[in-house]
């Protein structure tokens, strides 16, 4: 039998409850949390942009949504800060039928290559273009392919 005391003393006793997870991007497709999740790739092709993204299945933990006219539902979590200005990549997760935010926190412009189909045989990709600080909302439909919805 366990009595109302004890909780709180298990509560307390967790070994990582103060640590914060930190910038978080899969190393690989297998790191996804979601048996059916699309592996994506965002890609340096020109520039330098320091961008975040909004909406993926992975994430640093930070949940994060939006509404946005003519996109797919915005709603997952949001990968920390990173800045591509050479050949860099990264990938991420996202679930299917979904859209993602990726915003450019700096005032560099740069092109962004996005790919939701990683590892299989040509990938459908597209080029998301910064001329400054912004956002670009991106969609993924059901067969992992994605288009700008934003602007």
């Amino acid at each position: 039998m366990i009595g109302c005391e004890q909780k709180t003393e298990l509560a307390n006793a967790l070994p990582h409850d103060d640590l914060a997870i930190t910038n978080r991007y899969v190393d690989e497709c297998d790191d996804c949390p979601n048996m059916d999740d699309c592996c994506c790739e965002i890609s340096w092709v020109s520039g330098s942009v320091e961008f975040e993204l909004c909406g993926t299945s992975d994430g640093d933990g930070a949940a994060c949504s939006d509404i946005i006219s003519g996109c797919t539902t915005i709603d997952g979590l949001k990968n920390s800060s990173i800045t591509f200005a050479s050949s860099q990549s990264k990938l991420f997760c996202m679930a299917e039928s979904q859209s993602f935010i990726i915003k450019n926190l700096g005032s560099s412009s740069g092109t962004l290559n996005v790919s939701c189909q990683y590892g299989q045989l040509s990938p459908q990709s597209i080029n998301v273009v910064f001329t400054g600080p912004g956002t670009r909302v991106v969609s993924v439909d059901g067969d992992c392919e994605v288009s700008q919805c934003y602007p």
